[in-house]
């Protein structure tokens, strides 16, 4: 098929029955707890901001700390402040992440004028979301007003989490049983395609063990061991749900 005939290569969501989608966890859970398997119950959907403090760039020899705008450190009380806040929300699995962060000037003998910071919010409770975002903008007011500094903010994205069909992780429950694989049932911190099947039909998914919880790397592991397990699960479960749509 040529590539700008892909759209022939579609399907009508009616003829997909289910989804089930085998990944790797991409985490340290079930090699910390010495688990088979993991079996989806939700995936986090992130809330992702760009924020910027705006200070102003000075000598830092000259300037007293008095007299300092630094943006840094304002930007260094916020990463401190939702480090201590996600502890408020630790029942809810949510997590706070500041993966980008870019200082300006970037001269030693500069006090840093501008900071700009990439945040990422994650969680599969809409309820704890939308706490830990209306924490953050009351956070970035009251640093504005006690540091001296100014702050843009911008929703870079917003999704809502996925829950997965109830009746297919009861099946791979049940089959996970009967192969003996020691499991449990966890959310998925990372987006995967089974968002986005999820509302076209039932979905789940199987988590196999990450080294290390290290993805995207050189040093990604799982052996194949692990994997066979997550295959057999999987195989299972399609012929359990290929008996009963009477497709077998």
């Amino acid at each position: 098929m040529r590539i700008e005939n892909f759209l022939e290569s579609s399907k009508e969501e009616k003829k997909i029955d289910y989804f089930i989608e085998l990944h790797i966890e991409q985490g340290p859970v079930l090699e910390n707890e010495q688990l088979d398997i993991g079996i989806v119950t939700d995936i986090a959907a992130p809330t992702r901001f760009q924020i910027e403090f705006l200070g102003q760039a000075s000598h830092s020899g000259t300037t007293p700390m008095i007299y300092r705008k630094d943006a840094f450190t304002a930007a260094s009380e916020f990463s401190l402040f939702l480090e201590s806040m996600m502890a408020e929300e630790i029942e809810y699995n949510t997590v706070t992440t500041i993966g980008e962060c870019i200082v300006k000037p970037g001269a030693m003998n500069v006090v840093p004028g501008n900071v700009e910071m990439k945040v990422d919010v994650r969680g599969v409770s809409v309820a704890s979301i939308n706490r830990v975002v209306s924490k953050i903008y009351s956070k970035l007011e009251e640093i504005e007003e006690t540091r001296n500094v100014r702050s843009n903010t911008k929703v870079i994205s917003q999704e809502n989490p996925v829950s997965m069909s109830e009746s297919l992780i009861e099946i791979l429950e049940a089959k996970s049983v009967e192969n003996e694989f020691t499991y449990k049932k966890m959310n998925s911190g990372a987006g995967h395609d089974a968002m986005n099947m999820a509302s076209i039909c039932p979905t789940a998914m199987i988590f196999v063990p990450s080294k290390d919880g290290i993805s995207h790397n050189p040093k990604e592991y799982t052996s194949t061991d692990q994997i066979m397990k997550g295959v057999s699960l999987l195989k299972d479960a399609v012929i359990e749900l290929a008996c009963v749509s009477g497709e077998w």
